[in-house]
Protein backbone atom coordinates (compact mmCIF):
# COMPACT_ATOMS: atom_id res chain seq x y z
CA UNK A 1 0.00 0.00 0.00
CA UNK A 2 1.20 3.38 -0.74
CA UNK A 3 2.64 5.34 2.15
CA UNK A 4 0.70 8.41 3.35
CA UNK A 5 1.42 11.93 2.55
CA UNK A 6 3.32 13.47 4.91
CA UNK A 7 4.07 16.82 6.02
CA UNK A 8 7.66 18.42 5.48
CA UNK A 9 6.84 20.65 9.01
CA UNK A 10 5.68 17.23 10.37
CA UNK A 11 8.94 15.42 9.43
CA UNK A 12 11.25 18.72 10.38
CA UNK A 13 9.51 19.27 14.22
CA UNK A 14 9.70 15.36 14.65
CA UNK A 15 13.22 14.90 13.39
CA UNK A 16 14.84 18.42 13.89
CA UNK A 17 15.89 18.85 10.42
CA UNK A 18 16.18 21.48 7.79
CA UNK A 19 15.60 21.30 3.95
CA UNK A 20 18.10 22.90 1.23
CA UNK A 21 15.95 26.15 1.23
CA UNK A 22 16.22 29.37 2.74
CA UNK A 23 16.11 27.68 6.61
CA UNK A 24 19.45 25.88 5.96
CA UNK A 25 22.49 27.79 8.01
CA UNK A 26 24.53 29.56 5.28
CA UNK A 27 27.76 28.45 4.73
CA UNK A 28 27.19 24.63 4.01
CA UNK A 29 29.96 22.69 2.44
CA UNK A 30 30.42 20.77 0.13
CA UNK A 31 28.84 17.01 1.30
CA UNK A 32 26.52 18.54 3.41
CA UNK A 33 23.55 17.18 1.31
CA UNK A 34 24.52 13.71 1.71
CA UNK A 35 25.33 14.20 5.37
CA UNK A 36 22.12 15.49 5.93
CA UNK A 37 20.45 12.20 3.96
CA UNK A 38 22.51 9.88 6.08
CA UNK A 39 21.44 11.68 8.97
CA UNK A 40 17.59 11.14 7.75
CA UNK A 41 18.03 7.65 6.86
CA UNK A 42 19.95 6.83 10.64
CA UNK A 43 16.77 8.09 11.86
CA UNK A 44 14.70 5.10 9.81
CA UNK A 45 12.84 7.57 7.43
CA UNK A 46 11.73 5.74 4.20
CA UNK A 47 13.23 7.25 0.67
CA UNK A 48 9.89 8.45 0.36
CA UNK A 49 9.98 10.15 3.73
CA UNK A 50 13.54 11.45 2.80
CA UNK A 51 12.61 12.63 -0.35
CA UNK A 52 9.81 14.69 1.38
CA UNK A 53 11.80 16.47 4.31
CA UNK A 54 14.53 17.18 1.80
CA UNK A 55 12.48 18.24 -1.20
CA UNK A 56 14.86 16.27 -3.48
CA UNK A 57 13.74 13.51 -6.41
CA UNK A 58 14.49 9.72 -5.40
CA UNK A 59 17.68 9.78 -8.33
CA UNK A 60 19.07 12.48 -5.76
CA UNK A 61 18.39 10.51 -2.68
CA UNK A 62 19.44 7.05 -4.43
CA UNK A 63 22.57 8.88 -5.39
CA UNK A 64 23.68 9.89 -1.97
CA UNK A 65 22.87 6.43 -0.44
CA UNK A 66 25.10 4.78 -3.57
CA UNK A 67 28.03 7.24 -2.35
CA UNK A 68 27.32 6.49 1.30
CA UNK A 69 27.63 2.65 0.86
CA UNK A 70 31.00 3.30 -1.16
CA UNK A 71 31.84 4.71 2.38
CA UNK A 72 31.07 2.27 4.38
CA UNK A 73 27.71 2.92 5.74
CA UNK A 74 25.33 -0.24 5.69
CA UNK A 75 21.30 -0.10 5.04
CA UNK A 76 18.88 -2.74 6.76
CA UNK A 77 16.71 -3.33 3.22
CA UNK A 78 13.68 -3.50 5.30
CA UNK A 79 13.61 -0.09 5.89
CA UNK A 80 13.16 0.64 2.05
CA UNK A 81 11.53 -2.48 0.83
CA UNK A 82 9.29 -5.23 1.76
CA UNK A 83 11.18 -8.30 2.30
CA UNK A 84 9.46 -10.55 -0.32
CA UNK A 85 9.93 -7.80 -2.88
CA UNK A 86 13.44 -6.65 -2.21
CA UNK A 87 13.67 -11.18 -2.19
CA UNK A 88 12.34 -10.86 -6.11
CA UNK A 89 14.32 -7.81 -6.85
CA UNK A 90 18.05 -9.96 -5.72
CA UNK A 91 16.89 -13.05 -7.46
CA UNK A 92 16.45 -10.96 -10.84
CA UNK A 93 19.69 -9.70 -10.26
CA UNK A 94 21.36 -12.92 -10.03
CA UNK A 95 19.29 -14.41 -12.80
CA UNK A 96 20.35 -11.67 -15.15
CA UNK A 97 24.09 -12.27 -13.58
CA UNK A 98 24.59 -8.23 -14.77
CA UNK A 99 25.07 -5.00 -12.27
CA UNK A 100 23.58 -3.10 -14.59
CA UNK A 101 19.35 -1.68 -14.05
CA UNK A 102 18.16 -2.16 -17.60
CA UNK A 103 18.54 -6.20 -17.64
CA UNK A 104 16.78 -6.75 -14.56
CA UNK A 105 13.82 -4.11 -15.35
CA UNK A 106 13.69 -5.59 -19.01
CA UNK A 107 13.24 -9.13 -17.22
CA UNK A 108 10.68 -8.22 -14.53
CA UNK A 109 8.48 -7.58 -17.61
CA UNK A 110 8.99 -11.18 -18.87
CA UNK A 111 5.72 -12.98 -17.99
CA UNK A 112 6.70 -16.45 -16.25
CA UNK A 113 6.63 -18.06 -12.87
CA UNK A 114 9.26 -16.04 -11.26
CA UNK A 115 7.55 -12.88 -11.94
CA UNK A 116 4.15 -14.05 -11.18
CA UNK A 117 2.32 -11.87 -9.15
CA UNK A 118 4.78 -9.45 -9.04
CA UNK A 119 4.70 -6.46 -10.88
CA UNK A 120 7.46 -5.16 -12.91
CA UNK A 121 10.16 -3.38 -11.10
CA UNK A 122 11.55 0.44 -12.31
CA UNK A 123 14.68 1.93 -12.74
CA UNK A 124 14.36 3.83 -9.13
CA UNK A 125 13.71 0.39 -7.35
CA UNK A 126 15.96 -1.46 -9.32
CA UNK A 127 18.72 0.54 -7.84
CA UNK A 128 17.53 1.04 -4.57
CA UNK A 129 17.49 -2.94 -4.77
CA UNK A 130 21.13 -2.73 -5.76
CA UNK A 131 22.13 -0.19 -3.18
CA UNK A 132 20.96 -2.56 -0.41
CA UNK A 133 22.44 -5.49 -1.99
CA UNK A 134 25.78 -4.19 -1.59
CA UNK A 135 25.16 -1.95 1.58
CA UNK A 136 23.28 -4.81 3.72
CA UNK A 137 24.49 -5.74 7.07
CA UNK A 138 24.81 -9.28 5.63
CA UNK A 139 26.42 -8.35 2.58
CA UNK A 140 26.26 -8.67 -1.15
CA UNK A 141 25.96 -12.06 -1.28
CA UNK A 142 23.25 -12.51 0.71
CA UNK A 143 20.24 -10.93 -0.85
CA UNK A 144 17.11 -13.01 1.63
CA UNK A 145 16.18 -10.48 4.41
CA UNK A 146 17.31 -11.84 7.61
CA UNK A 147 14.79 -13.14 10.36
Amino acid sequence: PPEPSLSIERLQAKNAIYTDDASAPSGRKRGDSRRITADLLARGLSLAEVMEARGLKAISILRHMEELAAEGLRFEPAQFMRPERYAYICKLFKLCDDPRLTPVVERSKIEDALTAGQPPVDFDEARLARILMSASPDGPDSPEPAP
